[in-house]
């Protein structure tokens, strides 16, 4: 938001959000999607279809001007921001996002997977789900992450995927490890209400 009032270069879109990979709604219900800019224009394209271009404007709550009401198809979806200066196109941004109209139950179980980063470490993610495996997308309760063994987890930088304790933002939480050259661990997560979910190291790459 500050960067889009108050920086001129470099020229960025930035569609909100790129964590809030899964969205619910009723069928046929237009939600509001924000893209932040310093660029004089932007369009939407949403599923390869081009949206309305708009004028940037300060005054214009929220995002500047820059919002639009949309129809998300049911299921995937791909979002692309297109910021123009001067007439010419200066910055883009991509997204891709599920959409789903069945409405998630109450939280049943907390689920624990893991994603090898570029860096070889792994992003533990953790996924509040209800009984049917929808992610419940208002839970936002602190979800407690714990290691044993090898390798340790990033903690106390005060980041989204760095800090031990941390608020679920639409179902979901998570926490980088650092694994250690043929060593196991074991890395556990926790709520108030949930006991603890357990996921092993190594795991098979899939």
């Amino acid at each position: 938001v500050f960067k889009s009032y108050w920086t001129t270069e470099p020229k960025f879109c930035y569609i909100e959000s790129p964590t809030w990979v899964e969205r619910n709604g009723r069928q046929g219900e237009k939600r509001q999607l924000c893209v932040y800019s310093n660029c004089d224009q932007a369009r939407l394209v949403l599923n390869g279809i081009e949206l309305e271009m708009k004028d940037r404007d300060i005054n214009d709550f929220p995002s500047s001007g820059f919002h639009w009401d949309v129809n998300f198809q049911e299921g995937h979806n791909e979002l692309m921001a297109i910021g123009y200066s001067e007439g010419r196109e200066a910055a883009r941004h991509a997204i891709q996002l599920n959409y789903s109209t069945t409405r998630f139950g109450k939280p049943e179980e907390l689920l624990l997977s893991a994603h090898r980063l570029e860096n070889d470490n792994y992003l533990v993610n953790v996924r509040v789900i209800d009984v049917n495996g929808l992610t419940c997308l208002d839970f936002n309760e602190r979800v407690y992450f714990d290691h044993n063994g090898a390798g340790y987890l990033k903690v106390n930088l005060g980041t989204p995927t760095g800090s031990s304790v941390i608020e679920c933002a639409n179902g979901r939480a998570a926490i980088e490890y650092v694994p250690e050259s043929n060593g196991t661990a074991v890395i556990e997560a926790r709520t108030q209400d949930f006991k603890g979910t357990y996921l092993y190291f190594p795991i098979r790459e899939k």
